[in-house]
């Protein structure tokens, strides 16, 4: 982020003004009371609007008051992430407008502490206590909170490591451990025993129809034979009542020619001896007709035999066939539990595939637990170490010495034989020290982002400044460096060394 310039409408004592800033070095000189501090205070209002952020409800720092009343309206332009864009406040009626480069009102997208829009937040990501005490460097006071040192960058990123786990530890609470019964994954987990269960049942249930149908075959080809033997039985009663019929007419034919035969004969008296041949004729066929009688007669003997076995025959079959029907009905049924097999197994596969996707997410979601947890017990410790180096080696390349020495528990001393507390530092050394610490700290939260350094360096010797001044111009091709001064001796030792400066006198 780069702040191209802020225009003061009204605001403080000044009116109309619009002052401008270049990437690198800026150093915004002027003699007291010639409104530095207003336009840094205006830079801070264009961005928080003097919220202090870390009280729980909307109130203003207490330094700020002077500006809460009265018409003040201030803009900004600024370059975020290569885009241009505006913020437009107005101090008065606490709102706020930000524009992108295409003039388009983008208000709605920018975060806000208690209901006031505060850009910072979105353009330099810190809130406005962190923006004040990090990028706000002013070497006359020492922040003697050493918790606040670092409270940022690790409690920020503890925060968001804890709050992460307490999301992944929930989503696991709610996933259910094998011993929890009532969650989701244990649930899943007995649907699919059960599933299993019944399945098996209807399996072997099926097993037991598959065997039905081999007896279902065997039963059908007993009835088929019945069937064949008791067609037998209907075609002899056929055939013997037939031959009784006609043996019965025969019989009936010859009787009345023998009385045709005697008539005539009576009647013209005549003596035919061929008619004895005839009536010979009709005793042999009579005789015949009584040996078939007789051999009837005996068949019938035989036929009361073969009745007994035709009854149980038909009876034989009745039972064939009500068992028939039985095992059809079964087979009714095995087509049904084909059916539902078909649909359980459908069911169970779905039912496995979500347990298994939900033991990997259970399982993924323990591993980052254990991670963040690591994560956060090194998190803790990390940025403390590359703060103490950083803060250490800015120190060096100021004085030459490597003496500033921060503990564990972030105490600040130098290391001179003996331990030497900040309370005993000389003003010039103090001064080297904030500095270096808040600059440590800065380096932290960003690379990219400006920062602001308001009548720093009052006691510094000037070769100390003139280490510092590199340092700055170090810095500067990354971040943009806004320097308010009442003192041209930061300026002086920049121009000499030829760096570049953009001087804005005020």
């Amino acid at each position: 982020m780069q702040i191209l310039s802020i225009n003061i409408e009204e605001f403080g004592g000044i009116k109309n003004k619009k002052i401008e800033f270049k990437p690198g070095i800026n150093v915004i000189y002027g003699q007291n009371e010639a409104g530095k501090t207003t336009i840094k205070n205006a830079i801070d209002a264009c961005l928080y609007s003097f919220i202090d952020s870390g009280a729980k409800r909307k109130v203003y720092k207490n330094e700020y008051n002077t500006y809460k009343s009265g018409s003040y309206t201030l803009s900004m332009e600024l370059i975020f992430e290569n885009e241009k864009f505006v913020i437009e406040r107005n101090l008065l009626h606490e709102t706020c407008r930000v524009f992108d480069g295409s003039n388009s009102d983008i208000t709605n997208s920018i975060p806000t502490t208690k209901k006031i829009v505060t850009p910072g937040d979105y353009f330099l990501g810190v809130d406005a206590n962190t923006f004040r005490d990090y990028f706000f460097i002013d070497t006359q006071s020492f922040i003697n909170d050493k918790n606040l040192i670092l409270n940022y960058q690790i409690n920020n990123n503890s925060d968001l490591i804890n709050k992460t786990i307490d999301k992944l530890k929930k989503e696991n609470e709610m996933l259910g451990s094998d011993q929890s019964w009532q969650k989701k994954r244990p649930l899943l987990n007995k649907k699919i025993q059960e599933l299993y269960t019944e399945i098996l049942k209807i399996k072997k249930t099926i097993t037991n129809y598959e065997s039905n149908i081999s007896e279902i075959e065997n039963i059908k080809s007993h009835i088929f034979d019945i069937d064949y033997r008791l067609k037998s039985f209907d075609e002899e009663e056929e055939i013997t009542g037939t031959h009784y019929v006609r043996g019965m007419l025969f019989f009936m034919i010859n009787f009345i020619l023998v009385c045709v035969v005697f008539v005539v004969r009576r009647m013209i008296k005549a003596d035919f001896s061929f008619l004895y041949w005839i009536i010979a004729f009709v005793i042999a066929n009579s005789a015949g007709l009584f040996l078939y009688k007789f051999k009837s007669s005996i068949s019938e003997a035989d036929k009361d035999i073969d009745t007994d076995e035709f009854k149980n025959l038909k009876n034989k079959k009745i039972e064939l066939e009500k068992e028939l029907a039985y095992l059809h009905g079964q087979n009714y049924n095995y087509n049904i539990a084909k059916e539902n097999l078909l649909y359980l197994e459908d069911e169970l596969n779905r039912e496995i595939a979500e347990k298994r996707e939900l033991d990997k997410k259970y399982e993924l979601n323990e591993m980052s637990i254990a991670a963040l947890n690591y994560a956060n017990e090194y998190q803790n410790k990390k940025p403390k170490i590359i703060f103490t180096n950083m803060a250490s080696d800015f120190f060096y390349q100021v004085t030459g010495k490597d003496e500033l020495i921060l503990n564990d528990k972030l105490d600040l001393y130098l290391n001179r034989n003996t331990r030497l507390d900040y309370s005993k530092f000389s003003q010039g050394t103090l001064e080297t020290a904030i500095f270096s610490l808040k600059l440590a700290n800065n380096e932290l939260l960003s690379q990219n982002k400006p920062i602001v350094l308001d009548e720093a360096f009052v006691f510094v010797d000037d070769f100390r400044l003139d280490k510092i001044a590199k340092i700055l111009y170090n810095i500067s091709g990354r971040k943009q460096v806004l320097y308010f001064t009442s003192s041209k001796r930061l300026l002086d030792i920049l121009k000499n060394r030829d760096y570049n400066v953009y001087e804005v006198v005020i």
